[in-house]
């Protein structure tokens, strides 16, 4: 019951939304299973029934991890990656073969991956017209016509976002300029359920960044209202996707007040450590200092300083120490918040300076 309890306790909201939406369980024990673990999501003292069969823990554990593989868009990626990287080598299986022609049946254009499932298509296809294989070859030459304009339009949405994404990153850098004036074509590209489902997702955070840079999120409610229902459905599931949306709730529920909810969205935000980690962190940190919780705030950044020792990203670094200062200070251990930042100053004065020497000396 340990093993089965740890795994739920890493389970996020919208998985066992989505895991009530799509079970079809005839046994009455799973189901009960399956809302228990809905009923205690966050609670440190999860209630299952002992008198439970625990095979059937297991296999609803089982069950769990199969769903939620099947929908994984950053598993499908790594698929796809090795699938091409197979090619490449001249390493391909049959079985493999096998799994990217009967994906032909299951992707289209609005497939989350579709850019490079197509890529994969071509590149399977030149592999297989060198070893004479006609049959295979006339397959994905249709497949690859059908799709060809899809993943045309697919490509140039890419370098649009990626030209905003250069003038809001700008803007954000340097407190100039006018991005407001992409809200409308970020917007079409977001809601557009024609369009890869990667490009939609980037289109959602480019939004959320441009409405951080004008502290103005009022035009962002009803895109975060669909992303929610988006992610409840199974759409873009990744663990990582959804961490990111908690992250971004944090910001849009602080950006009115709303600091419980902002604080709740937080700690999901952290259940699990990826690349994003540091920031994720730094963004709670600033919602328990505004909530008056310092020594939770002290003890998730303690948490956090294997990961902020060893972050190459100097802007969540130097974000993660002033945190950190302000929250000693804040406890009255000033002391220790002078020492803490004065060796951090003298370790890391250039990038100081060159990133965030503002946030820094605020609480220095």
């Amino acid at each position: 019951m340990k093993t089965f309890t740890k795994f739920c306790a890493a389970l996020l909201p919208h998985e066992v939304t989505y895991l009530l939406q799509v079970q079809q369980f005839e046994d009455v024990d799973r189901l009960n299973i399956l809302k228990a673990i809905d009923r205690n999501l966050g609670s440190s003292a999860p209630d299952f029934d002992p008198k439970i069969d625990k095979r059937k823990y297991s296999h609803l554990k089982n069950w769990i991890e199969k769903r939620l593989a099947e929908i994984d868009v950053d598993m499908s990626l790594r698929w796809l990656l090795s699938l091409e990287e197979a090619i490449r080598t001249d390493q391909i299986t049959a079985k493999q073969e096998k799994q990217l022609l009967r994906s032909i049946s299951k992707w289209d254009a609005s497939s989350f991956y579709f850019v490079k499932w197509y890529e994969v298509l071509n590149v399977f296809r030149e592999d297989l017209l060198i070893r004479l294989r006609y049959d295979e070859v006339e397959i994905l030459d249709q497949v690859l016509a059908d799709n060809k304009k899809p993943y045309e339009r697919s490509i140039e949405t890419d370098r649009e976002i990626q030209k905003f994404t250069r003038e809001i990153v700008e803007q954000y850098k340097d407190l100039h300029g006018e991005t407001k004036k992409h809200i409308k074509s970020l917007t079409a590209t977001f809601k557009d359920d024609m369009l890869d489902g990667y490009n939609r997702f980037k289109a959602f955070v480019r939004l959320i960044f441009i409405g951080f840079n004008y502290r103005d999120f009022d035009f962002l409610k009803p895109h975060f209202d669909l992303f929610d229902e988006m992610l409840q459905s199974g759409w873009g599931y990744s663990k990582r996707i959804l961490l990111n949306y908690y992250s971004n709730r944090l910001l849009l529920h602080s950006r009115f007040g709303e600091y419980e909810e902002a604080e709740y969205y937080g700690y999901l935000s952290i259940k699990v450590v990826n690349q994003d980690y540091l920031m994720y962190l730094n963004n709670l940190a600033a919602i328990l200092l505004r909530n008056g919780k310092y020594e939770e705030a002290f003890s998730i950044l303690q948490e956090g300083s294997k990961n902020a020792k060893e972050s190459t990203n100097h802007h969540n670094k130097i974000g993660y120490v002033a945190f950190y200062v302000e929250t000693l200070n804040r406890m009255g251990r000033f002391l220790n918040a002078e020492n803490y930042a004065a060796v951090f100053l003298r370790l890391y004065e250039e990038k100081i300076f060159k990133y965030r020497w503002h946030v820094f000396f605020t609480t220095y």
